[in-house]
């Protein structure tokens, strides 16, 4: 029985000591295969990591830099359409003052049209009574007609007289003298009413004119 033990005891020890001679390499076996089994989930080296994270990096910054000039193309439309809208905006204000002025003209010029079509109503009705004053200088001029005809009939009738009574010359002469005279006085007449009448005719037709002009 206690040789069974002791045995028992000697295998186990002889067991342990080759337990711990085989376990040096049984733990180098199981970390090359763990560090093998790290590298083929991790195929990169420290360098390889460090260059790859490098490139990222200036992946990244070559994306920055684009998305900065695209920032700054932004930013340049965006200057250029507000400096549109502001000539714009100077345009249409410049555009307004101008309409504002062909309107205050174009009221001034209706205006003018309307004080133009006063004074050509006035001038119309200058030229109506001008011509009433016409008709009435030349109905006058016909009436004084009667006159200087009645005027010559009678001179006709005295040397019809004169030469009918050659015995009374010398009461010829004077009825010749009279007559004479009173064809002359009618002539004056006739005459000085006739040129008054045209100047004030020709006054007036000259004043149409004028306020035509």
């Amino acid at each position: 029985m206690i040789e069974s033990l002791m045995f028992a005891a000697l295998g186990f020890l002889a067991a342990s000591l080759c337990a711990l001679l085989i376990l040096p390499a049984l733990n180098a076996r199981a970390e090359r295969l763990t560090r093998r089994r790290l590298e083929a989930l991790y195929p990169m080296s420290i360098v390889e990591l460090t260059a790859e994270k490098d490139h990222l990096r200036a992946e990244f910054a070559v994306r920055e830099r684009q998305l900065e000039r695209r920032v700054e193309e932004a930013q340049a439309a965006r200057r250029a359409e507000m400096e549109e809208m502001g000539r714009r905006t100077v345009r249409i204000g410049m555009l307004t003052q101008e309409i504002e002025r062909r309107d205050a003209h174009l009221a001034a010029i209706e205006q003018d049209l309307a004080a133009a079509r006063g004074n050509l109503a006035q001038v119309q009705g200058e030229l109506a009574e001008a011509r009433t004053a016409r008709a009435a200088a030349e109905e006058a001029m016909r009436a004084l007609e009667g006159p200087y005809q009645r005027a010559l009939a009678e001179l006709a009738s005295l040397r019809g007289e004169v030469e009918a009574s050659r015995s009374g010359q010398a009461e010829a002469e004077a009825a010749r003298g009279v007559a004479e005279e009173r064809v002359r006085a009618a002539r004056g007449q006739v005459a000085a009413a006739g040129e008054s009448v045209a100047s004030a005719a020709r006054e007036q037709i000259q004043a149409l004119e004028d306020a035509l002009a």
